[in-house]
């Protein structure tokens, strides 16, 4: 019981959490809150190793220690001046293009730290998966044991999810009609596409990979879950769509996702439906800068 405890706290003060929440209490103060994070997460792997043989989980604080570490480097990069002029924020494409390209550099360290622990990619769900494998019941959203297949409940999830995602956010912002925008996403479809799955895959494996590994042993598969569901959505805190109400939307999306990854043992059921997801949000970010 204390390992579990243990491990949900750790992995509450590695979240986006601690962050945000100075952020919103004390504008400004966000690269302190990295700082003081990285040292807590330190003290947490001191910890656990002083008690790895009471099985404390010693890849869970090393992980998220490397991602806050390379979160504050990549921030810090995103405010340089040589960046910015790069990848200025008032150009909604560019700056979609720079955070996925800096989004890099903590995945690079994800799979640095999984491939050192674990060895083989299957051990992290780095492989495509069973898309044969039936899906285990959800009864609330009427889905049945063992009778649809992995591959074909994402398939279906990925357009209803996408279509739902395009209602939330076109229908607020622009009631019924489209922006004179979005004429020119058919000929911007290639370059979306390629950010949505560079964007999807590169999340998938920080929010996914790296987090149903290293907690697999330590938690017990419902409550691993919706931790881990959590910790994707208090991610997209500044996401699209943001706030308290965007922090459900991604943290459900989260659990969905999680368990399409944990059931077929792979991350392509996820990143499909994830891809699709995000190919939406960037039609519509790029149809309303147009």
């Amino acid at each position: 019981m204390k390992v579990k405890v243990f491990s949900i706290i750790v992995l509450a003060l590695g979240s986006y959490l601690p962050v945000v929440l100075l952020e919103e209490l004390a504008e400004g103060w966000t690269i302190q809150a990295q700082v003081v994070q990285i040292l807590v997460l330190a003290g947490a792997l001191v910890f656990s190793v002083s008690k790895r043989r009471q099985w404390y989980p010693i890849a869970l604080p090393l992980l998220l220690l490397v991602l806050a570490v390379g979160t504050l480097g990549t921030d810090l990069l995103r405010t340089a001046s040589f960046w910015t002029a790069r990848f200025p924020v008032y150009d909604i494409q560019l700056n979609v293009v720079g955070s996925i390209i800096l989004k890099s550099i903590p995945v690079c360290l994800t799979l640095a730290v999984l491939f050192t622990a674990y060895r083989r990619p299957e051990r992290f769900f780095l492989v495509k998966g069973d898309l044969s494998v039936k899906a285990e019941p959800i009864a609330w959203l009427g889905i049945p044991a063992q009778k649809i297949s992995w591959g074909n409940l994402a398939a279906l999830s990925a357009m209803l999810i996408g279509l739902g995602t395009a209602l939330l956010m076109i229908l607020p912002m622009t009631g019924a009609g489209l922006p004179s925008g979005f004429a020119n996403i058919p000929r911007q479809l290639p370059l979306i596409l390629l950010l949505a799955l560079t964007n999807s895959f590169f999340e998938g494996v920080v929010f996914r990979n790296g987090i149903l590994r290293v907690l697999d042993s330590f938690l017990p598969k419902s409550i691993l879950l919706v931790a881990a569901g959590l910790y994707f959505g208090i991610g997209h805190f500044y996401g699209a769509p943001n706030g308290i109400g965007g922090v459900a939307m991604a943290s459900l999306l989260g659990w969905y996702m999680n368990r399409a990854m944990y059931e077929t043992k792979g991350f392509l059921c996820s990143w499909m439906i994830h891809a699709l997801q995000d190919a939406v949000i960037f039609s519509f970010l790029f149809g309303v800068a147009q």
